[in-house]
């Protein structure tokens, strides 16, 4: 029988998902949130210059459509954290709730608002009295791997600003969302056949 060594470190996967890759719908001459409340596509106000979305009140509302990595170990927890702008010199303490529903193919898109698979609430986040700090948020377990099944393919994010946290309107600039996750060998049906990349029976 396999040995199993369970001293061994695995090996762990990340990717970033950046404000300007949540759904956002373009008008003649500005941009505006799909979802709820009123969030702001910008530029960062400090000397970063970043492409941030500016989050104008509690209950700001963005969201994002992405496959599931194939080498993510569903079995295993996924973690998230909220990356972010702080203008003012003020300790706030924002709070940020992310909703996530997963699809598997030819099965019918939903709302992610209100038809998610889990609601995940971030401690609030206690910023530095520094203006124009980058914030990160600690990371939180998403509880993926009690939702996730076998033949899901991607995921719809739901990422809520639930309250500024004594912060003021455009004070908060979202700059990304990090997703960190345990990975998995693929298996002989998911493994790279050939130098182009040939896939055998993905999922």
């Amino acid at each position: 029988m396999p040995i199993v060594d369970h001293q061994m470190g695995w090996k762990a996967g990340r990717f970033f998902l950046p404000a300007k890759l949540f759904n956002l719908v373009f008008t003649t001459d500005s941009i505006v949130g799909q979802s709820a409340g009123n969030p702001a596509e910008a530029v960062q106000a400090g000397a970063g210059e970043l492409a941030i979305v500016q989050i104008g009140a509690a209950g700001d509302e963005l969201s994002a459509f992405v496959p599931i990595p194939w080498d993510l170990d569903r079995d295993a927890p996924v973690l998230a954290r909220v990356w972010f702008v702080h203008r003012s010199t003020d300790a706030d303490a924002p709070v940020w709730i992310l909703k996530s529903k997963f699809h598997a193919k030819q099965v019918t898109v939903v709302d992610m608002d209100t038809s998610e698979d889990v609601a995940t609430t971030f401690t609030a986040h206690t910023c530095a009295a520094v203006a124009e700090s980058l914030e990160v948020t600690d990371w939180t377990d998403l509880s993926w791997d009690s939702y996730i099944t076998a033949t899901d393919i991607a995921v719809g994010l739901l990422l809520e600003c639930d309250n500024l946290g004594s912060a003021s309107a455009n004070e908060i600039e979202f700059i990304g969302l990090e997703l960190g996750y345990q990975v998995k060998a693929l298996d002989q049906a998911g493994r790279w056949l050939s130098k182009n990349l040939a896939v055998q029976n993905p999922v």
